[in-house]
């Protein structure tokens, strides 16, 4: 068993970014409550379902 259906099969969470199943990093990030009022008013109109993912997003609209 792959370690991505292994993860997948106990809830982990994976998916597919660029081409590539990727296993998503958890870490601690310190916001100032102004950036975070700002995500709370934002991320549902963008059609992002979390908070994370509207960050994800975010970031790779950077790189282009």
């Amino acid at each position: 068993m792959s370690k991505f259906t292994k993860d997948r099969d106990n809830g982990g969470i994976a998916r597919e970014i660029d081409g590539v199943t990727a296993d998503k990093m958890r870490f601690a990030v310190y916001l100032f409550p102004e950036t975070m009022k700002t995500i709370n008013s934002l991320y549902k109109g963008d059609n992002c379902s979390t908070k994370s993912e509207f960050i994800e997003k975010a970031v790779r609209l950077q790189k282009t």
